[in-house]
């Protein structure tokens, strides 16, 4: 943890009230859902009239870099409105305008996130400054999202020929459908998406972790073949281990079940719900 180095920890207390929210307990969704956290870790530096200062997403490995961001937002360096100050005197600055849209897309403010990709994409239309694809992912997924308009993704998806992005595209349109419970389209574009991608295992997990979710229980089988197939691919990951598990379970394999749950245990001995999933199993079979 970046709070656990004495430096920064030092810094900090000195200078605020800390406060660790778990957003998904206790007031943690209002709160989340108030101040836009748009995922884990999220810093958000509040003022003594709880006006934001600025917020960090994510963390990147280097506490030094870490610390300087924060020194730098309290002195009103690299902040949203140092960088709108900055746009006032350079308007057609790539630059600018994508740091201000990633800015907006991190505080949940999507529209005005789009307002500056869609900025981004008609001041540099040859990609010179290769934010073209980002921009373009990013309007798409906000007119699916906020407008219903699922053929600006699929449209992405046939222009494009970035893999990273087609393959977060696919991913955007089954969350869409998932989120809107058409789990027959949800299926349908992660088979799209795992039969033009046969080789990535994060698709095929995703895909089979919905079903397990979902309970999609005429899927189970075929949760359990992509969860097979994308272990065969990386032996190595806990949590597609876990994902077979949990599907073999549910599928009411329980011996299935047992072994897989125990590879995830081994392969990530620190992670609890795993040795509480095999508990849960080694209880079952027992009773059968």
């Amino acid at each position: 943890m970046v709070f656990g180095d004495k430096e920064i920890s030092n810094y900090i207390n000195q200078r605020f009230i800390s406060l660790k929210v778990d957003g998904e307990k206790g007031q943690g969704p209002e709160l989340m859902k108030k101040f836009g956290v748009p995922g884990y870790p999220t810093v958000i530096l509040l003022d003594h009239q709880g006006t934001e200062i600025e917020r960090i997403v994510g963390f990147n490995g280097n506490k030094d870099d870490y610390l300087l961001t924060i020194k730098n937002y309290l002195t009103g360096k690299n902040t949203l409105q140092d960088y709108l100050s900055k746009l006032k005197n350079e308007p057609e600055n790539v630059e600018l305008n994508y740091v201000l849209a990633k800015k907006y897309l991190y505080r949940e403010e999507k529209r005005k996130a789009r307002e500056y990709y869609e900025k981004i994409a008609k001041l540099d239309p040859s990609d010179q400054f290769g934010y073209k694809n980002e921009a373009m992912y990013q309007i798409a997924l906000y007119d699916l999202h906020e407008n219903k308009d699922v053929g600006s993704i699929k449209k992405f998806i046939s222009n494009v020929s970035d893999d990273n992005y087609i393959k977060r595209a696919y991913s955007g349109l089954a969350t869409y459908y998932r989120k809107n419970k058409n789990y027959e389209q949800m299926v349908k574009a992660y088979e799209e998406a795992v039969n033009r991608y046969a080789l990535d295992a994060d698709l095929m997990n995703g895909f089979a972790w919905d079903i397990f979710r979902l309970k999609l229980k005429d899927k189970y089988k075929r949760g359990i073949e992509l969860a097979e197939l994308a272990i065969s691919i990386e032996p190595e990951a806990d949590a597609i281990w876990d994902t077979l598990g949990q599907l073999q379970f549910e599928a009411g394999n329980v011996q299935e079940a047992i072994r897989a749950m125990q590879k995830a245990a081994e392969l990530n001995p620190d992670e609890k719900s795993y040795k509480e999933n095999l508990e849960m199993y080694k209880t079952a079979l027992q009773d059968i």
